[in-house]
């Protein structure tokens, strides 16, 4: 949905082309520019069951248009290995986006869920220039 009157009224509802399985994205403004990032996962697949997809590739995007177009995906954490990584959370210091998500199956222990944490600067996420995801 959008609006054009700093949330007072919105348009109907409208689907997003980033597909994602029954875990939520995390969306952010990007400081200091009119960029928005998401946090999400990128396989879907709906015969799967009702979660939807593995999560095994959790990525970032950026929008420079408000959400009407997305940059190609970068990964921030991928495994073939049965663990899944999801459920994004998120908060900016300065011009760093601090990332924790959930990981979970066999590469986190049989039975473990983790949290882990990343470190994303904006640069890196604008340009795909300075230091990409650090722990």
């Amino acid at each position: 949905m959008r609006s054009a009157d700093g949330g007072d009224t919105w348009s109907p509802p409208a689907r997003t082309p980033l597909a994602n399985p029954s875990a939520p994205a995390r969306l952010e403004r990007i400081p200091g520019t009119d960029a928005l990032v998401v946090l999400r996962n990128l396989d879907v697949d709906p015969a799967s069951g009702w979660h939807g997809g593995p999560r095994v590739r959790l990525a970032s995007q950026v929008s420079r248009d408000d959400g009407r177009s997305w940059s190609a995906p970068r990964v921030l954490e991928c495994t073939g290995d049965g663990a899944w990584y999801d459920y994004p959370a998120a908060f900016w210091t300065g011009d760093v986006l601090h990332v924790a998500y959930r990981a979970s199956g066999r590469e986190a222990g049989r039975g473990v869920v983790d949290v882990r944490y990343l470190r994303l600067a904006k640069a890196w996420l604008l340009e795909g220039e300075g230091d990409g995801p650090g722990r």
